[in-house]
């Protein structure tokens, strides 16, 4: 053995919960159960003891690995209560940076500050004239830039969700369903070194936090880049193609033509935006607004023919799904796919899922989907008391985030953060979870880190390697300095990673 890891162990599987050992050797587990049946290796090995909680290295779900990356060497406006402060805050950033080269604010919710607006473009041009500029929502869909980031991305005034003046001149400010389309173009501009770069601040970030493995839901390029240097990563990357748009054939054509990509990847589309967008697809209309029920990215044959091509070819297919409109289109799409194709244990799965109706939860399950959710969500856009997307759907807002009744429907959810969006901190979304705000939709501490571990490996097909502390599985571990399960919820959050390890190597120590 090359390593033995002493502690409270708890394995993630439920046929052998308990351990007090586990043994790696060439980055695999060895050896899990009792002290004395390793006592024999431990002048071969290297020991730690943990006297916090051992688990299985958590799993993200859903990150966007850009722009994220590149958003962490921007600044937070999040803290920010108004168009003053944010802009200050920009220039602050901007006085250090080079002409020419990006100035980013990310975090930005303009429901939360005095103007209840995004900053203008000429706002914006104050922050700088020689550099472009970009400011995003938190929850990634509407941005806006400043006049030479409008000049660089050479924004088309026709395009639908492109905001233009009252002379057609377009404004800078974008939103669905432009922001696909604007967005990879704004990644087009970065080399490749640049978007590994991101990516670095992103991999450090989580490995800090206990991850071990991190689905990233991004472009062709971006996937094929980090895929081809793994190595420079102390997480795992595991890809999820995101295209343009569901017309983008192009990169699912090479995707399927990618014999090792192929082989791990998940093909992703869109079928709603989001609720503070007012574009995520709803039932009813949004709160006193009659005339407005969000949008349908595409209609239900072109959902289908977009997945069809790589659901035919044997690939996993994901879509996002935020309201209840689009959630039961993606439903009757993946049933039609089943239909045609009904090979058994194919996964489809749901990003989001954040307002299902109980019909759709229940045929979700039959059609055996995966669910890709982020309880973060709850607390930075719900908000605890629910007021967050009242304002946008009312009292269907107590129908968010339902991990009770998904559970209890026999669904597999994977936890996530879908990052930037929320952050990567698995502890936070268990006492979320363990307090949610609609009280009949909480679950235990245990089923949340199914979410982060085992669960969230049967996500991508990983369930024989990963999300377990099990003999013949990836040694991939964190240890805590503290037990999850003896202290009270509210103090979750507070427990630091000491230590994260992944393939039996050291990735993150705490200093």
């Amino acid at each position: 053995m090359d390593k033995i890891v002493y502690g409270k162990i708890y394995t993630m599987d439920r046929e052998n919960p308990i351990a007090e050992a586990v043994g790696i050797s060439d980055g695999k587990i060895v050896y899990v159960g009792d002290s004395s049946g390793v006592e024999m290796e431990k002048a071969d090995a290297q020991c730690e003891y943990c006297g916090g909680a051992v688990l299985p290295g958590f799993i993200d779900t859903h990150v966007h690995a850009i722009p994220s990356g590149l958003f962490m060497a921007g600044v937070d406006v999040s803290g920010e209560n108004d168009i003053d402060g944010i802009i200050k805050k920009m220039k602050e950033l901007g006085a250090r940076t080079a002409p020419g080269q990006w100035i980013l604010a990310a975090k930005f919710q303009d429901k939360n500050i005095a103007e209840k607006r995004f900053p203008i473009k000429e706002e914006l041009d104050s922050v700088s004239t020689e550099c472009p500029v970009m400011i995003c929502h938190n929850d990634t869909h509407p941005f806006a830039f400043n006049t030479k980031a409008i000049e660089m991305l050479d924004l088309d005034p026709k395009m639908d969700g492109i905001e233009v003046d009252g002379d057609g001149k377009v404004t800078g400010f974008v939103t669905d369903p432009a922001f696909m389309d604007v967005s990879e173009s704004m990644v087009d501009l970065f080399s490749d070194e640049e978007l590994l770069q991101g990516y670095e601040n992103i991999d450090k970030y989580a490995a800090g936090n206990g991850y071990t493995t991190v689905f990233t839901k991004d472009s062709y390029r971006v996937i094929k880049l980090l895929f081809d240097n793994q190595s420079r990563f102390k997480t795992e990357v595991k890809p999820m193609l995101r295209t343009r748009n569901c017309f983008d054939f192009q990169s699912v054509e090479k995707l399927l033509n990618d014999e090792e990509l192929k082989k791990i990847t998940c093909v992703c589309a869109f079928g709603d935006g989001a609720f503070d967008s007012y574009t995520g697809a709803t039932v009813e209309p949004y709160e006193g607004n009659p005339d407005n029920f969000g949008t349908l990215f595409q209609t239900n044959d072109e959902l289908y023919d977009y997945l069809e091509l790589p659901y035919k070819n044997g690939l996993q297919v994901s879509c996002h799904a935020i309201g209840d409109n689009a959630i039961d289109q993606v439903l009757n799409v993946y049933e039609r796919l089943h239909v045609a194709y009904p090979e058994d244990d194919r996964r489809p799965r749901i990003e989001h899922f954040e307002m299902p109706k109980k019909a759709a939860i229940k045929k979700a399950a039959r059609l055996n989907c995966m669910l890709g959710m982020q309880p973060l969500l709850i607390e930075v856009c719900e908000g605890m008391d629910m007021e967050g997307y009242r304002c946008f759907v009312g009292e269907r807002v107590k129908r968010c985030s339902p991990y009770r009744s998904c559970l209890d429907e026999g669904l597999v959810i994977g936890g996530g953060s879908d990052f930037s969006v929320t952050e990567m901190l698995p502890l936070r979304s268990a006492m979320i979870c363990m307090e949610h705000p609609v009280e009949e939709e909480r679950i235990s501490l245990y089923e949340t880190l199914e979410m982060f571990t085992c669960n969230a490996a049967k996500l991508g097909f990983m369930e024989h390697r990963k999300g377990m502390l099990k003999v013949g599985m990836d040694a991939d571990i964190v240890l805590l300095e503290k037990n999850p399960f003896n202290v009270e919820p509210h103090q979750l959050s507070d427990i630091a990673v000491e230590k994260t390890i992944r393939a039996g190597k050291d990735v993150y120590i705490k200093e």
